[in-house]
């Protein structure tokens, strides 16, 4: 029988996808859950995102 390596952690992939009304502050939360600033934010209830938007990122930890 072959020893396991527990050194290396299994890879597991999230999906998230955000959802809601405008002004809500989807972007916002996805700029914070992907420590990056890809997604276009406003500080008003005026729409910034005017289509869809998909990114990937490889998060350690």
């Amino acid at each position: 029988m072959e020893a396991m390596d527990t050194t290396s952690a299994p890879t597991t992939e999230r999906v998230v996808l955000c959802i809601g009304k405008t002004g809500n502050g989807k972007s916002t939360l996805c700029n914070v859950l992907s420590e990056t600033m890809d997604f276009k934010e406003s500080s008003n209830s005026v729409s910034e995102t005017k289509e869809h938007k998909k990114q990937e990122y490889t998060i350690d930890g």
